[in-house]
């Protein structure tokens, strides 16, 4: 007879009684399954890589913790605690499809979809409670395996790294250690790229910096076209890939440790006496490693967490008052640059080296010039241009990252209000904006006006012992400059090179961007 028309064999699966309720057993085996959608989804989004898992995991434990809860208590108050299991169920998967259909192809959402009407199918057609529990663990166990089998892929077949963190020149003791600074903003832009393509006049703030001292270098560029290369070039002062590269997670990795604090910049510093200051940004690819002696923690539990929940139905409620995480942590970020010497606490003896990151005036745009939140439709998005967006909405979201930016030259101008003016300070970005739709996966078909738009980088020095007037100045030699000057040694730059790389992808040694300045300024 047939397992699931047999009463005594029924009562043996699901443990008897006249509600004919399942086992704890398999209520807690369910939950714990279903909570792998989370990793699952982060090992399939083509904007994510491996390393986001540990916070997924994170949130499926929390996921599955509060699910049992809610099954518990109302089990007790309606005695229906399986009705309960079967909505969160649902939910879940509905979390896990908005999640992947967002980064995925249009088969990965039909499949996703199609679960969700297996799930919805079976709670509808099949009121008996372990036809239920059967039909949502078969389904759960699907996903808990194949997650688990794409990870334990992707572990034992990852090719070592090849990024190389080496390179960067041997100096020797400093002369003189001010405190020094380095304030990256990310996306911001060249002062002529925004004259050019956002139609602002950027001049005022650049005058600001030049009477605090600052060269203002009008060439500026990255190296690299992605925040994971520019900065680690930046701060290891070599190129960190090479042309034919192909950037794998074991890099990614490497070199999310290099932003964390494992870098030749700090290594220099340290070697002098200097105590490390980083601004935790809650995120897997800067967080404050071994190496850093005050973390200035961010407001965030997880920002790899926060991300995914504030994607869902539920983002409205967890943050109502900024409209996402990473504008919460902007907020946090620009009251600690605003009341620095709070901040800083119990001053030391020993100088300082502080690295804060920014996500301004980078998409979402939900700040306006004063730094005020301005939640409006259509600047929650992480992409200046998804690349399908209406002409009106493209003017009104580079509108939107145009009042970031005078939000971040406000609360750059109140920064440098309270430290000395024989600090050495680098206000810079690690890329430039990208107005002009998704860069492709393939860096090799990037336009003249994509890579002049995207290298362009608001660039500037103040080093008071050696004034710096180098105009067309690179990330990568920033700090070359900076400690050849303090130590003496005078070291030479690095040749201009310029590199585009993907997210998982190969690496491409590009033109120089600047040579599509003059076509892009006439049209």
């Amino acid at each position: 007879m047939h397992p699931f028309r047999c009463p005594s064999c029924r009562s043996m699966i699901s443990g008897g009684g006249a509600r004919n309720q399942p086992k704890p057993i398999w209520v807690v085996i369910q939950l714990c399954a279903l909570s792998f959608h989370v990793p699952l989804t982060v090992v399939s989004g083509t904007q994510r890589t491996l390393a986001d898992t540990t916070s997924a995991f994170k949130l499926g434990l929390a996921v599955s913790l509060a699910s049992l809860l809610l099954y518990v208590l109302l089990k007790v108050v309606t005695k229906d605690g399986w009705k309960a299991l079967a909505w969160t169920s649902v939910g879940l998967l509905f979390f896990w499809h908005w999640q992947w259909s967002s980064t995925s192809s249009i088969a990965a959402t039909l499949v996703t979809i199609a679960l969700l009407v297996l799930v919805l199918v079976a709670a509808g057609l099949y009121s008996h409670h372990l036809y239920l529990q059967v039909g949502l663990f078969a389904v759960s166990i699907t996903l808990a395996v194949t997650m688990l089998v794409r990870f334990a892929i992707s572990e034992f077949t990852a090719p070592p790294p090849v990024v190389s963190l080496a390179g960067a020149p041997a100096f020797g003791l400093m002369s003189s250690t001010p405190d020094i600074f380095l304030i990256v903003l990310d996306g911001y832009g060249r002062e002529d790229v925004l004259r050019t393509i956002y139609a602002f006049d950027n001049s005022e703030f650049a005058i600001s910096l030049e009477n605090s001292g600052f060269n203002v270098a009008s060439s500026a560029n990255a190296n690299y076209g992605g925040t994971h290369q520019s900065i680690p070039s930046l701060l290891n002062m070599t190129y960190v890939a090479e042309d034919g590269d192909v950037i794998s997670n074991s890099d990614l990795e490497v070199l999310a440790r290099s932003i964390s604090g494992d870098n030749a910049l700090v290594r220099t510093l340290k070697d002098n006496g200097y105590r490390y200051i980083h601004g935790d940004t809650d995120h897997w690819v800067n967080t404050c490693g071994r190496e850093v002696d005050v973390c200035l923690e961010g407001p965030l539990l997880d920002i790899t967490i926060d991300s995914l929940l504030a994607a869902t139905p539920v983002g409205p409620l967890i943050f109502p008052s900024s409209g996402d995480p990473s504008t919460y942590l902007n907020l946090d970020r620009i009251e600690q640059l605003e009341n620095w010497s709070q901040t800083q606490g119990a001053s030391s003896s020993a100088p300082t080296f502080t690295y804060l990151h920014l996500m301004l005036p980078h998409p979402p745009l939900y700040l306006d010039s004063s730094c005020s939140v301005d939640i409006r439709p259509n600047m929650g998005e992480r992409n200046l241009n998804l690349g399908d967006i209406s002409t009106d909405v493209l003017a009104e979201r580079k509108d939107g990252y145009i009042e970031q930016v005078k939000c971040a030259n406000l609360t750059i101008e109140r920064f440098l209000a309270q430290v000395d003016e024989d600090d050495v300070v680098v206000i810079t970005a690690d890329h430039g904006p990208d107005s002009y739709g998704l860069m492709t996966g393939n860096p090799s078909m990037w336009s003249a006006e994509q890579m002049w738009e995207r290298f362009g980088t608001l660039t500037a020095v103040r080093l008071p012992a050696c004034p710096i007037e180098d105009e067309d100045l690179q990330l990568v030699n920033v700090f070359r400059l900076v400690l050849g000057c303090l130590t003496g040694d005078g070291v030479l730059v690095l040749e201009k090179r310029y590199f585009g790389a993907t997210y998982g992808g190969p690496v491409f040694e590009i033109p120089d961007p600047d040579s599509a300045e003059l076509d892009l300024a006439n049209n």
